[in-house]
């Protein structure tokens, strides 16, 4: 297997963040460090223990046929590849192990970009605020944003106002469209010469654990973010974290005090971003790249879920709100093992999330959009 089929099988079988793959495939090269997950031999306990989960979904995928490539219009990017935005390496061991693109692979690496990110539920003021910077900052920038409701739809619109490529990072496969609601919006993003890309492979659900990590994605491939509206618990303000994690610079346009969706705005303030009024403050904060001090810890520090470790709320996921699944199928969907998907689901089901029945488990309707929506 070559490197490029062997990453995608990595992106198939892993999550977003996943470091302990990525040392994987560092150390031994990815397709190698398949071979180990099947046969068990060179891994570190740690590894070991992953590759348990890793391995259920490998023995169950079908090898992975590059001509449905072509018939969606899309492509895989590879660290090395010409088309591959070197700025994602800064990620680390945080890095993707490949990018699914749809649309024009060029964008992503033909001018500086600056990411543009806020809330969903964002005021009137915020999206003409969000939509008039990212056409005005798309002279100089490529806008990228998430493709959600709000303040990314906005900085997209914005972008294709000025007729320049834009791009959407989706958390779930580039292949999907979500919001349904926005399928004029991606549409237009890829008939202007952008794209949408996602570490996730093929028909890969939106689960909100992988909003959180494509969050990392969007940051890193800006040389800045911009929070335009945000409430104090948001996706916008994860995005913000990592940017400032890697040494990105962090603007945050100021709003009224008592406004709930400025108030994670103030605290980004209070934090080192710098206030931005008007498009020439963006212009200025799009510069050189430089390394700032690290956040404490506990800075914008919260999980996909608000009373749950990641595994746990991975599992809340991927359980079925509708008919049940068993524990085989709801691991798989998780990305976990059957024995850490079981452990978490007596969890969620001691919390009144998820009731089981004849070995088969559903969300109750407690556990149905009761967790923090991530955008």
């Amino acid at each position: 297997m070559n490197e490029r089929l062997a990453r995608i099988e990595w992106s198939r079988i892993s999550e977003g963040a996943d470091v302990l793959a990525h040392q994987l495939i560092e150390r031994l090269g990815a397709a190698n460090a398949l071979e180990s997950v099947r046969s068990g031999a060179d891994l570190t306990p740690a590894e070991r223990k992953a590759a348990a989960r890793w391995l259920h979904r490998l023995v169950h995928n079908d090898p992975f046929n590059m001509r449905a490539l072509d018939a969606l219009g899309m492509s895989v990017l590879i660290p090395g590849d010409q088309a591959w935005p070197d700025q994602l390496n800064d990620l680390g061991p945080e890095a993707p192990p490949v990018l699914w693109v749809k649309g024009n692979p060029g964008a992503l690496t033909a001018r500086q970009s600056v990411a543009i990110v806020g809330s969903r539920a964002a005021s009137a003021a915020g999206i003409g605020i969000a939509r008039d910077f990212a056409c005005d900052i798309s002279e100089v920038a490529t806008v990228v944003s998430g493709g959600a409701f709000g303040i990314d739809a906005a900085a997209h619109s914005g972008a294709i106002l000025a007729q320049e490529p834009t791009i959407i990072v989706s958390a779930g496969g580039a292949d999907r469209i979500y919001p349904r609601a926005h399928e004029n919006l991606f549409r237009q993003v890829l008939d202007g010469g952008g794209a949408v890309v996602s570490e996730s492979p093929l028909g890969a659900a939106p689960q909100r654990y992988r909003f959180l990590a494509r969050n990392r994605i969007i940051a890193a491939l800006g040389q800045a973010t911009l929070v335009v509206e945000a409430p104090s618990r948001s996706g916008a303000l994860s995005t913000a974290r990592h940017a400032m994690k890697i040494g990105r610079e962090v603007g945050a346009v100021p709003g009224p005090i008592d406004a709930v969706h400025s108030r994670g705005c103030i605290d980004l303030l209070r934090n080192g971003a710098t206030a931005i009024a008007s498009v020439d403050h963006l212009r200025e904060l799009i510069g050189p790249m430089h390394v700032q001090e690290p956040l404490e810890p506990d800075f914008f520090s919260f999980g996909a879920a608000d009373d749950f470790d990641p595994r746990t709320a991975r599992t809340l996921d991927a359980v079925p709100v509708r008919k049940g699944a068993d524990v085989a199928s709801i691991a798989s969907v998780a990305g976990l093992s059957v024995t850490e998907t079981l452990a978490a689901l007596g969890r969620l089901v001691l919390s009144g999330l998820v009731d089981e029945r004849s070995g088969r488990w559903i969300r109750t309707k407690s556990g149905v959009g009761g967790h923090t929506q991530m955008s």
